[in-house]
């Protein structure tokens, strides 16, 4: 008798397992409380500093996503300074998200249904129910604001990110242009001033000279908001059921990505279940260094104010090769380590740390 399994969630890191169980021979069953796929948005998968393309990492981790461009440029700004970053290998693959025909979800979709996942839109399930939690996020730790465009006079091969805690508090504001769409949004890590990120993202529009130009008279056609959650991870299976995605705290806590770790955890539940293997040794095996790093670095960037965003980019300057300015970010890594018992501790002191 074929083992059925039940997923609860039908976003990047539900579909990820579901289509993985399939494989193994599993009956799936997704239930995802939404009708439709809603989050509409224009998202990156960093590549950068990885050491496999991450294409060729989701195909190894069992799915097929066929990206909508590709950045080979990165322009950065703070208050007082600008840089460029370059490579010959592609920075990021931006994705779409949501409604549309070629979104991550929708890509998701069809592969899983292809393999006859059974997938129940708008029908919500109890948790306890499930032996897979991909519900997204439990709190708000991360809030992102923004506006949809008709494509604006941006190149598809570059991506934009503006630093400046008095629009993106603690975060950054990017651009990014797919599929005849641009996307400016906002990225706050200062839980204190999200409710006024709206708001102050309206005057950036007005104030901004490099938005104003690139906006003009534009309207959005669409505005879009999201959250996000990130930890110190210990604990992603609870009472028997795994926990993936930002369900189980997988972001990158440094600058708020979580496609990729989606994928990944989606996996490693599977394959826990296919070969009766224990999921929290998987992910940390995985993914517990790269997860502390970033939490790390956010430690150290929400201590940043505008004056240090502009001597960042004044000290790695002008125009450089990517890999220029991540050897010059690893130069940090020493005062992280350094403070970071202390910091880690207070941030424990509000905080619940395992799931």
């Amino acid at each position: 008798m074929t083992e059925t399994i039940k997923i609860a969630g039908a976003g990047i890191s539900g579909l990820t397992a579901a289509i993985n169980l399939a494989k193994n021979g599993y009956d799936v069953t997704v239930y995802e409380k939404d009708k439709s796929f809603t989050r509409d948005n224009i998202c990156a998968v960093r590549n950068y500093d990885l050491t496999e393309d991450a294409l060729e990492e989701f195909g190894k981790f069992g799915v097929e996503l066929r990206p909508q461009s590709k950045v080979n440029k990165v322009i950065k700004f703070s208050p007082t300074q600008s840089i460029e970053e370059h490579s010959k290998k592609t920075i990021f693959y931006i994705f779409e998200r949501g409604p549309n025909k070629n979104s991550i979800e929708n890509q998701l979709y069809r592969q899983a249904k292809d393999l006859d996942v059974k997938i129940s839109m708008g029908e919500p399930v109890n948790e306890k129910d499930v032996d897979i939690v991909a519900t997204g996020g439990r709190r708000m730790d991360i809030f992102a604001y923004g506006h949809i465009y008709s494509e604006l006079d941006t190149s598809k091969d570059t991506a934009y990110i503006i630093y400046d805690n008095l629009y993106a508090p603690k975060g950054y504001i990017y651009i990014l242009t797919a599929n005849g769409r641009t996307v400016i949004v906002s990225v706050s890590f200062d839980r204190k001033k999200f409710r006024y990120l709206p708001v102050n993202f309206s005057i950036f529009l007005r104030k901004n000279n490099v938005i104003r130009d690139l906006v003009g008279r534009e309207e959005p056609v669409n505005k879009i908001s999201g959250f996000g959650n990130y930890d110190i991870v210990k604990n992603a299976k609870e009472e028997g059921r795994y926990h993936v995605g930002e369900r189980g705290f997988f972001m990158d806590a440094s600058k708020g990505f979580g496609i990729r770790y989606a994928v990944i955890t989606g996996h490693l539940a599977s394959e826990s279940i296919a070969k009766n293997l224990d999921y929290n040794k998987l992910w940390k095996r995985v993914l517990k260094e790269e997860l502390d790093r970033n939490f790390k670095r956010r430690i150290l960037l929400n201590r940043f104010a505008n004056k240090d965003y502009d001597l960042m980019l004044k000290k790695i300057g002008g125009r450089v090769d990517i890999e220029a300015y991540i050897k010059e970010t690893r130069k940090l890594k020493k005062h992280i380590d350094l403070f970071f018992p202390l910091y880690a501790w207070k941030w424990k002191l509000g905080k619940k740390i395992s799931i």
